[in-house]
């Protein structure tokens, strides 16, 4: 039977084109997921400017109206919902991921035996050791950063003018929700990192980048 005909070869074959797409969709639903977010964090000011306008006053963040910090702390706590949401299809599309890459080694190792200069084609990695769960200072450690800000500062804003805090306090309690966002990442990374098991590592005298 040829290299062609084989069962295992055109399985292979079909569960890289299926999970390759599958990797790319979830890519598009962060992205949404994400953009949603920046339309929800602009609802308040559309609120206000409707408010204010009708009123003919200034906006002064220490004097919102009761309705529009109320809408403000909701937005930070939906934040963070996002947030986990986005993390746990992040980790998806990493497990997505590392499967393409193991696939990729699977028909790497075929084209050795066809080619000695198979190794000299390959650009992307062809071990689960790639992607890392945990993606310090890339594009998504920073769209988990911005939302933990926006989510701080608004629920900064909404205390200011709903509870008679002290600034400190409040600012320590945005701090805290701020540092929220960036733990659930980081401890959502390690768990799916301790429960995944490597099965095809690097190929011995390769140096892979991701």
């Amino acid at each position: 039977m040829g290299i062609e005909q084989n069962p295992a070869i055109e399985f292979f074959k079909q569960e890289y084109e299926g999970i390759s797409k599958a990797f790319g969709d979830l890519y598009n639903v962060i992205l949404k997921v994400f953009n949603f977010y920046l339309l929800l964090t602009a609802l308040p000011f559309t609120v206000a400017a409707i408010i204010f306008k009708s009123q003919n006053s200034k906006l002064e963040l220490s004097k919102l109206p009761s309705s529009l910090s109320a809408l403000l702390l909701l937005v930070s706590f939906l934040g963070i919902l996002i947030t986990f949401s986005m993390i746990h299809l992040r980790m998806e599309q990493i497990l997505y991921a590392k499967t393409i890459n193991c696939i990729r080694r699977f028909f790497w190792e075929i084209g050795v035996g066809v080619s000695k200069k198979t190794d000299d084609c390959l650009t992307l990695p062809i071990t689960d050791e790639l992607p890392p769960f945990l993606e310090l200072w890339r594009s998504f450690f920073w769209q988990i950063i911005t939302i933990g800000i926006i989510d701080g500062v608004y629920l900064a804003v909404a205390s200011i003018n709903l509870f008679a805090l002290p600034l400190w306090l409040v600012l320590f309690a945005s701090f805290v929700l701020f540092l929220v966002h960036i733990v659930g990442y980081v401890a959502g990374a390690l768990m799916r990192k301790r429960s995944y098991k490597i099965k095809c590592p690097a190929v011995s005298g390769r140096t892979e980048n991701y």
